[in-house]
């Protein structure tokens, strides 16, 4: 009777063990790249003739990855990056080291974004800016930190900074 007993006791703290796993994000590189449209006119003309300014702004791209010690799925909510909030999602990431191609003209370049590691490798996909409330939605390492991946834990949402962006050779669509 007392093997039962301490066999019921050794699995149910096996199964609580295996359950209770947390993912902790060990590194992360977080990196923004200016896309230049080609070249495009400063001025143009609208349909009455008048003459009107081009906004000739680059846009970005945002290229952050992480990496975890289990294998279990990381589910990311949300990204800070420098103070807005933006919605996110995590997908695995299977050829290693990661490598993003440079400008699309000669020399054509390459830049090695996370190196090879025995670490779970993820990409966070940067989606769509949400309104934040107020600054009670605001985590509170925010303010030193320019790169906050929010992720879910055991259901509670925790946040993991990136101190840094780093910049990558703009790209040249033509």
């Amino acid at each position: 009777m007392k093997i039962l007993f301490y066999l019921i006791i050794i699995c149910g703290f096996i199964i609580s063990t295996g359950c209770s796993q947390t993912i902790k994000i060990e590194k992360g590189y977080a990196y923004e790249r200016s896309i230049v449209s080609g070249v495009t006119p400063i001025q143009g003309v609208s349909e009455d003739g008048a003459i009107v300014q081009k906004n000739n702004r680059s846009s970005k791209q945002y290229l952050i990855y992480v990496s975890t010690k289990d294998t279990s799925p990381l589910e990311v909510k949300e990204v800070w990056i420098n103070g807005e909030k933006y919605s996110a999602k995590a997908e695995p990431v299977n050829d290693r080291p990661v490598i993003v191609a440079g400008d699309i003209n000669p020399p054509n370049t390459s830049d090695t974004l996370f190196p090879s590691s025995r670490l779970k490798i993820w990409k966070v996909n940067v989606g769509s800016l949400l309104a934040v409330d107020s600054n009670i939605d605001k985590p509170i390492s925010l303010d030193s930190q320019q790169v906050l991946i929010g992720f879910l834990s055991k259901q509670k949402l925790h946040y993991f900074p990136i101190q840094n962006i780093k910049q990558t050779g703009p790209i040249e669509l033509q």
